[in-house]
């Protein structure tokens, strides 16, 4: 006997690699080597029968182990993988193997040779299994770590395996075998610290299996350098076990602190290419994946355009929150995506993969998310989402993956732009897609214009005839009493050095996009009440009512209100002139705040508006909740209102919760005489749009005022 057994070690890592497969051939194998060996029939069975059932109690205990999929450290992995291994294993091979050396030696006691059996066992398989098994996987080019057992055993596979046992097992025993001058065991003690050595540079080279290598060739040292016999006093015995162990688990270590450094290392990578908040690929991990694994198909692009306005003016939290209900949406209505991402705020990104996928993803998506709105508390939040599809070429490479997803950001936004405000867009071919540099050059016309528009808000209100922003307005008309005074809107004009005049729907979605809203609101205020104090005092008799639209961004301003009570005390105006609207439909609308807003301005005796009443979520929540003179009826429901019943209806219904909450109805977009004819018949109060009056410049409107030529629709 001696004090360790390789075969055994060796026969539990390739049954941990391989799986049960290996039991029958490998039972078989050791059968007829144990009877070629010369062992009589039935110590041969019987140590065959005793070593199957050992190697499948240790797979089905580290199997069971690893299917648990634990989060222990490596170290805590390596302990319960020797545990799992050694133990069952040696008690089953102690129990039914230690039975045919006991007739072979009547100088030792049973006890002595049931000991020996169990370090022999023990130590084979701390030194073997893990070797053998990672041997394996090297051979079959599978991870260190793959877990559970191949899914195959082949012939070519089974002959292998029986190599590798065989040649790992000549190779100890012939080194065992091999005498050593005895002047090499005087020099015992001295060569222990070279084992050491060779398990640092191990160590130092950085590959568990070199480690375990390392170890086995060690103890493979120790053990020729001890001298025959030596193993029969048991002190010794217990020394060099000791010693061998400590061998061990130098060598565990340092495999388990490798393991544990490759597991972080993994760890890093695959939290760089993962984005935190949803659990998505980042812009790394899509990227990278796409061009890992090459594949055709399509990206739909989802922008959340108005995200940074969100963070900003009502937090992070309710950003996140957006984000993550969007996430949400995105994975219960996109069935069709092979992979999902998130490459920065408000931007998500879906691969699908055919046309037809995508099509019918992007019809379902643009009903899903448009005018979706969220509520938190007091603020109440309208998302503005731009979303996309892209072609992605059939094999694609990191910078074509890369420029890809600049393409279909651009897309997104512009696409919003585009869609709902009308804003300038590239012009796309026949194939209807957009080119990157189509997009880039889209977006630096954005640019330009915005920085025309920065330097245009320097300069005061201009006419139409000259460059620059000038102030237009719109007649209101009242419906209930004979028009003795005037009530407008102020609108904005942008005429460009060329001549052409510029709508809002131009420029107003960029100015919002990037956060210019409240220098427009701003400077239309002042140049309003500058215009008014301009005018002599019989036209100033004349006037009703002068609307001035706010946008949300500047609803949330906090200086705002003394900005508007400086400007009218500055031009010796009075308050009651103006009627200060918001929108329902605003990107922002914060409620508290626009409460307070309101409420400080009807103090001051300026009247409250509510624009495009209809097109949000809360409509009626607005119209209970916020402190309000006017409510605005959307030209949405009023430019099909003589064709349609719902339209009707809704109106209808308006004016009656309007009537009850004592406010005065404005409907826009009146545009025939029938639809007049049925506004004034439902009791509406004002009216407003192409049939009353087209939006003039408004130094040109006063005059007329002044004059008393302005036309009145009856």
């Amino acid at each position: 006997m001696n004090i360790f057994w390789p075969p055994d070690g060796i026969a539990v890592g390739m049954v941990i690699a391989y799986g049960p497969r290996l039991l029958p051939p490998l039972g078989i194998t050791i059968f007829l080597w144990n009877l070629a060996g010369g062992k009589p029939p039935v110590e041969s069975l019987v140590g065959c029968l005793a070593l199957v059932l050992a190697l499948l109690a240790v797979w089905q205990a580290v199997w069971w182990d690893r299917r648990q999929n634990r989060t222990t450290s490596p170290i805590a992995t390596m302990v319960r993988y020797h545990c799992l291994t050694v133990i069952p294993a040696v008690v089953i091979l102690s129990i039914f193997g230690s039975w045919q050396f006991i007739g072979q030696s009547n100088s030792r006691s049973i006890a002595h040779i049931v000991v020996i059996m169990a370090i022999s066992e023990t130590l084979g398989i701390l030194l073997f299994a893990r070797l053998s098994e990672l041997s394996i996987y090297i051979l079959e080019s599978k991870g260190p770590a793959s877990g559970l057992p191949s899914a195959s055993l082949n012939p070519r596979k089974l002959l292998r395996a029986t190599v590798l046992m065989i040649a790992m097992t000549l190779a100890v025993f012939a080194l065992d075998a091999a005498p050593l001058p005895e002047s090499v065991h005087n020099y015992m003690s001295a060569s222990r610290y070279l084992t050491f050595a060779l398990i640092m540079w191990a160590a130092y080279r950085g590959q568990p299996f070199l480690v375990h290598l390392a170890v086995a060739v060690s103890a493979i040292i120790l053990i020729l350098l001890t001298p025959k016999g030596a193993y029969d006093d048991t002190w010794h015995l217990l020394d060099h076990t000791l010693l061998l162990c400590s061998v061990a688990l130098l060598g565990f270590l340092a495999s388990a602190s490798m393991e544990h450094r490759a597991l972080l290392a993994d760890e890093q990578r695959a939290r760089a290419r993962r984005d935190p908040l949803t659990g998505w690929m980042n812009e790394r991990g899509l990227v990278a994946a796409l061009a890992e694994t090459p594949r055709s198909g399509y990206l739909i692009g989802v922008d959340i355009q108005n995200i940074r306005q969100i963070m900003e003016l009502i937090g992070l939290l309710l950003a996140r929150q957006i984000e993550k209900d969007i996430t949400t949406l995105l994975r219960l209505n996109v069935n069709e995506g092979i992979a999902f991402a998130r490459p920065c705020d408000g931007f998500f990104v879906m691969v699908l993969p055919t046309e037809a996928n995508a099509n019918g993803c992007l019809s379902r998506l643009k009903a899903l998310l448009t005018n979706r709105r969220y509520d938190q508390g007091m603020s109440s939040v309208r998302i503005e989402v731009g979303i996309a599809v892209l072609p992605l070429m059939d094999r694609p490479t990191s910078e074509s993956v890369a420029d890809t997803l600049a393409t279909l950001m651009l897309t997104c936004q512009l696409s919003s732009f585009g869609q709902k405000r009308g804003a300038l867009l590239p012009r796309s071919g026949s194939t209807g897609q957009f080119s990157l540099g189509d997009m880039i050059k889209a977006r630096q016309g954005q640019l330009v214009m915005l920085e025309d528009l920065k330097e245009t808000l320097q300069q005061p209100s201009g006419s139409p005839d000259s460059p620059g922003l000038w102030l237009a307005c719109q007649t209101i008309q009242p419906l209930k009493q004979d028009v003795t005074t005037y009530s407008f809107e102020i609108l904005m004009r942008w005429t460009l050095p060329d001549g052409t005049v510029r709508g809002p729907a131009i420029f107003l979605p960029i100015a919002e996009h990037y956060g210019l809203m409240p220098d427009i609101d701003r400077w239309v205020i002042a140049e309003a009440m500058r215009t008014f104090a301009a005018i002599p005092e019989k036209t100033h008799r004349k006037l009703s009512k002068v609307s001035i639209n706010l946008s949300g961004a500047s609803i949330s301003e906090p200086y705002l209100l003394e900005f508007i009570q400086a400007t009218i005390r500055d031009n010796s105006l009075s308050p009651s002139l103006f009627c200060f609207e918001i929108t329902e439909t605003a990107d922002i609308v914060q409620r508290e705040n626009a409460i307070s807003l309101l409420t400080r301005m009807r103090d001051m005796g300026i009247r409250t508006s509510l624009d495009d009443f209809g097109t949000g979520l809360a409509s009626f929540d607005y119209l209970k909740s916020l402190p309000l003179d006017y409510v605005k009826i959307d030209g949405s429901f009023i430019r099909h209102l003589d064709a349609s019943l719902v339209d009707q209806a809704i109106v209808k219904a308006i004016c009656r919760v309007a009537r009850i909450l004592d406010l005065e109805t404005v409907a826009e977009f009146v545009e025939t005489p029938r639809q007049y004819a049925l506004l004034e018949e439902w009791g509406v109060d004002h009216v407003q749009g192409y049939h009353i009056g087209k939006p003039v410049y408004i130094g040109d409107h006063l005059k007329s005022i002044g004059k008393n030529e302005v036309r009145i629709v009856t």
